[in-house]
């Protein structure tokens, strides 16, 4: 979060983590308010204020106090430390002595910080720095809990009154780091005879929630506070969200892409996963995508993982019509996909087989493989029929296996692929990799040339389902030039 005080001439922004500190009851918070060198100039000192609405029924008794000194806790570290082996009793004193300053120093801090406020501010040349939060409620039927909320000002003129439950002052340019409790959770805790019915015995300790605030010198022309970084980064940045596969990475990536125009380049990754469909997540229109891809290339050049169950496993059987328009359109996914890594084709319309796989034919996907098969690394083909011109059109997999260099998992089913796939397969040379085919009820593999094509193939691990069905001593053969070989045959 990035704002400007104009009046003052400052600016801030605000970062949020998760402290390595453990809370039980999720009450304990860090704040923390950082002057950027030239803010100093601007100002005389800093003041942190922690406020909330006077009319929330949920917050009437909050409170907020200092948690720098814990007795206990300081008790423990120093039995801890007289306990230690002769080899360690002086690094852990130095470590217990160092914790002890710290102590005596925020709590001298804190005591100057109550005189100033008890009474009295001097004349200062230049104004406080203000950073104010607000505790805001944000309870439901089955939790309670509250959030931090950064102003973009203080003191608030409209809208409800705000009371202060913490503040602080320091009349120097000092980092400030004030550990702060309240008897309000930030975390979440189960309300007692909810009407979720939720119990929770023992709650899990989590991390500190903490927040910073740095101090920036600003100006009236809003001048930027820091160029762009090269594309690279921003494309290494944005990548995070999608590679993190968390609920929200679609919005976020949004949300990118609305901080200013050089960042529009964020909404390339939103193409990056349209792979697996995980449950819980909202999935997007097959239809719309494939608009899209075709309206702009690059967008389909962002593709890395494709398959048609990320769109929804709802396909409606009944409705030939609409399930045809997301076929096509997959299709048309696929054909802008020039740098697709991970692929799955699936067809469970038995009625559509005949018609082909969801818009491809044998031919259509032999050119789609040379042209853009060089960067696939995984290939999935299930409970399709691909149409053939003739008999003596050779399989799409079979003619295109040499060029597909990074395919490192293959797994088909049908009559889509024969055993010159396996023969035609060049082995890796990456040290430790090891390539798997899987090849399940494939009438087009032949068994006496599926053992002769691993005499030669570069497959790692050979998955042949049902190819060997009635022919046992055929089976044992081919194991045998497998081991020799160091391939798993199974």
């Amino acid at each position: 979060m990035t704002s400007q005080s104009p009046d003052y001439g400052w600016c801030h922004i605000e970062s949020r983590f998760e402290g390595p500190g453990r809370t039980q009851n999720g009450n304990q918070f860090v704040l923390s308010v950082i002057l950027q060198p030239g803010a100093e100039k601007l100002c005389s000192g800093i003041h942190v204020v922690v406020c909330y609405k006077e009319d929330d029924p949920e917050l009437r008794e909050l409170a907020v106090k200092d948690d720098v000194g814990n007795v206990e806790f300081f008790k423990r570290q120093r039995e801890w430390a007289l306990t230690a082996p002769a080899g360690t009793a002086r690094a852990r004193q130095i470590f217990v002595d160092r914790n002890e300053a710290l102590r005596a120093e925020q709590e001298a801090a804190h005591r100057a910080s109550d005189t100033l406020l008890e009474h009295g501010l001097p004349t200062l040349d230049l104004p406080l720095c203000t950073v104010a939060y607000e505790i805001q409620d944000s309870s439901d039927d089955t939790w309670q809990c509250a959030k931090l909320v950064l102003l973009p000002s203080w003191p608030i003129v409209d809208g409800p009154v705000r009371k202060i439950a913490y503040q602080f002052v320091q009349l120097t340019h000092d980092p400030v780091v004030l550990y702060l409790s309240s008897n309000h959770t930030l975390r979440g805790s189960l309300k007692p005879n909810n009407k979720s019915g939720l119990v929770c015995a023992y709650p899990a300790s989590t991390g500190i929630s903490a927040a910073t605030v740095h101090i920036l010198p600003g100006s009236n022309q809003h001048r930027r506070i820091f160029t762009q970084p090269p594309p690279e980064l921003l494309s290494a940045i944005f990548g995070c969200a999608v590679e993190s596969k968390y609920g929200s990475w679609r919005p976020t990536l949004i949300s990118f892409a609305l901080v200013c125009r050089d960042w529009v380049v964020a909404l390339e990754h939103l193409f990056h996963d349209f792979g697996t469909f995980t449950s819980g997540k909202t999935a997007p229109d097959m239809i719309a995508v494939s608009k899209c891809v075709q309206a702009k290339p690059q967008l389909g050049n962002a593709i890395w993982s494709l398959s048609p169950s990320h769109f929804g496993r709802e396909l409606l059987y009944h409705d030939e019509q609409k399930y045809l328009e997301r076929a096509i359109a997959f299709k048309d996914i696929l054909h802008s996909a020039k740098h697709v890594r991970q692929l799955e084709i699936v067809d469970t319309h038995s009625s559509l087989r005949e018609d082909g796989v969801i818009g491809l034919s044998n031919a259509g996907l032999k050119d789609w493989l040379f042209e853009a098969g060089g960067s696939l690394r995984s290939l999935n083909i299930e409970k399709c029929s691909i149409a053939k011109a003739g008999d003596d059109e050779e399989y799409a997999l079979d003619a295109a296996m040499g060029h597909l260099t990074a395919l490192s998992n293959l797994r088909v089913e049908g009559d889509i692929i024969s055993e010159l796939a396996v023969l035609r397969k060049i082995a890796s040379t990456e040290r430790y990799r090891r390539d798997m085919i899987t090849l399940d009820n494939c009438p087009g593999v032949n068994p006496h040339g599926l053992v002769q094509a691993l005499k030669s193939t570069g497959w790692s691990t050979i998955s042949a389902r049902r190819v060997f069905e009635g022919n046992e001593p055929l089976m044992e053969e081919g194991k045998a030039v497998a081991k020799g070989r160091g391939i798993n045959l199974w």
